[in-house]
């Protein structure tokens, strides 16, 4: 049950206390009554009861560490997680894996995904060789 403190001389000193759904006790700062506090504290709680918390705090992770705890739930086949691999490291973390998630927004995404990107070598050529070079020029094996 979430209850409140109330901290130091501030104009709003007070600490609403209530448990995560983990079970792990956390607080918010910043009232300025002790009446608002435990509304507030209480809402979340009813919030986690009925399923339609989010945690305040989720946006502060990066793109990064998301895409990470993502990939960790993920129960697809190994084709699946080989394709999804190679556009998450082509694409996305190289754009995106230090960006706080609470930052992103939809004109942002919508240009990224707008812009041309490096389009991939013909089938058989490596990107480093030279047009007119074979592989087997380039070892000295026929």
């Amino acid at each position: 049950m979430a209850y409140a403190e109330k901290r130091g001389r501030s104009a709003k000193p007070w600490r609403v206390k209530y448990k995560l759904p983990s079970g792990i006790e956390t607080s918010e700062s910043g009232f300025e009554t002790k009446a608002a506090a435990l509304t507030w504290g209480r809402d979340q709680e009813a919030r986690i009861r009925e399923g339609r918390w989010t945690d305040p705090n989720a946006g502060k992770l990066t793109v990064g560490e998301w895409i990470d705890r993502w990939l960790a739930i993920q129960d697809v086949g190994i084709s699946t997680v080989d394709h999804r691999d190679y556009l998450i490291r082509r694409f996305i973390r190289p754009a995106w894996a230090a960006t706080p998630l609470h930052s992103l927004s939809t004109e942002e995404i919508t240009r990224w995904e707008s812009a041309p990107r490096p389009s991939h070598p013909p089938a058989g050529r490596h990107p480093v060789r030279r047009h007119g070079s074979s592989r087997h020029q380039e070892t000295g094996r026929r």
